[in-house]
């Protein structure tokens, strides 16, 4: 998507995109390693774009969210080859706060990332996992 947006950004001198990346992008999951890869590349793509582009007026920051009340976590149990509850048992021990992400917080995350009142902070990596990452 940056790539279509990005010119009209430059036509500008102005823009601010917000990459969802995740925690497995810093922190590898087991069982994930395509999923990891791909989330720390966008992480890098984030950062290279925060360089390249920041001279010319546009902001790119990342979010890295841990475990979130989605469908995801329903599928993530079914590849780990268990279910849901038992999924939730196990990883909930792993966060110190001690639950999964509600989406509208991570959602308020971006919504800050594309206010101005985050204007000074270009090529971040928001980590909001509870915790997990550095557990």
């Amino acid at each position: 998507m940056s790539k279509y947006a990005i010119p009209e950004m430059l036509r500008r001198s102005k823009g601010i995109i917000v990459n969802i990346a995740s925690v497995a992008g810093i922190r590898p999951l087991p069982l994930a390693m395509p999923y990891s890869v791909s989330k720390a590349g966008l992480i890098m793509l984030t950062k290279s774009m925060a360089v390249e582009y920041g001279n010319r007026g546009i902001r790119v920051n990342a979010i890295a969210p841990g475990w979130v009340s989605t469908p995801m976590a329903v599928r993530a149990a079914s590849a780990y080859g268990t279910t849901y509850e038992e999924f939730t048992k196990q990883f909930l021990q792993r966060i110190p706060l001690g639950r999964f992400a509600d989406p509208t917080e991570i959602a308020k995350v971006v919504l800050f990332l594309a206010s101005d009142d985050s204007s000074y902070m270009n090529g971040a990596v928001v980590v909001v996992d509870g915790a997990i990452s550095i557990a």
